[in-house]
């Protein structure tokens, strides 16, 4: 156990809450990113993420050198970003959980950030509560609103009821619902970039297929207006009321 020395004489266990104290805030974002651009929903989450204080620094990892690059590049602008890490490799070809997983917990181990998390996607959600798994904290999934480097709101029972959650780990890893964030702003910001290795990653899982649907409207994470209907149009018909408002 660590003890800190308070006198000459006296010494205590250094708990979690002081550990807490007396380090920075750094938060780990995770960039979700596609075909060499950065998906909307992570300039979402680093506004969250900004609401912490301290600094945050951005991962993007995947295969392609090029795609890998620009989005970088393009993270790199965004005020508040202090550092990018880039890690290219076979590994982060696919949005496979596993590899990634491993590439955080080494990562936290080097870097010892304070917080961790990135949007809510169907990849985010997969990806935080294993790392958080690896590292034994508990996540907190789907963050509205940030009150204190500890302290997120979040909602419960289908969103029918807002809650505050207060976290004492010494890591804290959430997922953000990037619609409760403004977007982040992107400036003539200049970040470093640095390239890390890749971490040897023992594979149980393989990536099967990729099937794409296709849709006119937006995904509702990345909506920039959101026109929804329920009870009070009675039926099914009066819905075309609400696609002819949202044309």
């Amino acid at each position: 156990m660590n003890f800190l020395k308070l006198s000459r004489f006296c010494f205590f266990p250094l708990t979690s809450y002081t550990r807490n104290s007396f380090r920075s805030l750094t938060t780990l974002l995770c960039v979700d990113h596609t075909d060499g651009r950065v998906n909307e929903s992570t300039s979402h989450t680093l506004a969250a993420s900004l609401n912490i204080g301290g600094s945050v620094v951005c991962l993007v990892a995947g295969e392609n050198v090029k795609n890998v690059n620009l989005v970088a590049q393009s993270i790199s602008k965004f005020a508040g970003v202090s550092e990018v890490l880039v890690a290219t490799s076979a590994l982060y070809k696919y949005p496979l959980v596993e590899p990634i997983t491993d590439l955080i917990v080494s990562l936290q181990k080097k870097y010892v950030f304070s917080h961790i998390c990135m949007s809510a996607s169907s990849f985010g959600k997969t990806l935080i509560p294993r790392v958080a798994g690896k590292l034994d904290v508990a996540p907190i999934t789907e963050i509205v609103g940030v009150e204190s480097p500890e302290t997120f709101i979040r909602t419960i029972f289908a969103s029918n009821a807002i809650s505050t959650v207060t976290s004492n780990d010494f890591l804290k890893l959430f997922t953000v619902r990037s619609t409760a964030f403004t977007t982040a702003i992107q400036l003539n910001n200049s970040a470093p970039i640095q390239l890390i290795e890749s971490v040897n990653h023992f594979q149980v899982s393989e990536w099967m297929s990729h099937t794409l649907s296709l849709s006119e409207r937006p995904e509702l994470s990345s909506a920039k207006i959101v026109i929804s209907g329920g009870r009070g149009l009675k039926s099914g018909e009066n819905f075309a009321m609400l696609y002819s408002l949202a044309a």
